[in-house]
């Protein structure tokens, strides 16, 4: 209902078809989180759903999801926190540190607006690399991934 919303506000309230769309991708990416982790056949069938509604590939979010579980919170290794010079988790080495750290409650959904961006940068990385490599159903994700940006690109 979100997508249907924003496409029919697209032309008559642009900022209103934004938001939807916004909303859309957001809730598209929480239930392909949850399709992932694969808990029954349902799941495993749906597995495919982010890279189609939100764009984001299952093999990605697989090994960088995975990876925060095992070693949550670890500098250096969970990229979940890995937001310097932007945001700081922790106060970091004085020579290393930022004015915008002081500020960083203040400003911090600027830099979180431009995860999702990066996130489809990552997943369509990964993407490649995986049919490079050959892992087993890299080519069926990398074309719902394509399906994916046709269709918002359309």
């Amino acid at each position: 209902s979100l997508v249907v919303g924003a496409g029919l506000t697209a032309q008559s309230a642009p900022p209103l078809s934004t938001l939807l769309l916004g909303l859309a991708m957001t809730n598209a990416g929480w239930l392909g989180h949850d399709y992932i982790h694969g808990v029954d056949k349902f799941s495993n069938f749906m597995r495919p759903f982010a890279a189609v509604a939100a764009g984001l590939g299952p093999t990605w979010w697989s090994d960088k999801h995975n990876k925060h579980h095992a070693l949550t919170n670890e500098m250096g290794v969970d990229e979940d926190i890995a937001t310097d010079p932007f945001l700081y988790p922790w106060a970091p080495d004085p020579k290393y540190d930022s004015p915008l750290r002081k500020i960083q409650h203040l400003i911090f959904y600027i830099p979180f607006s431009f995860l999702f961006a990066l996130w489809r940068v990552d997943t369509l990385q990964v993407a490649v690399d995986s049919v490079e490599t050959k892992r087993p159903d890299a080519k069926n994700e990398l074309w719902f991934l394509l399906a994916h940006y046709f269709a918002l690109l359309t």
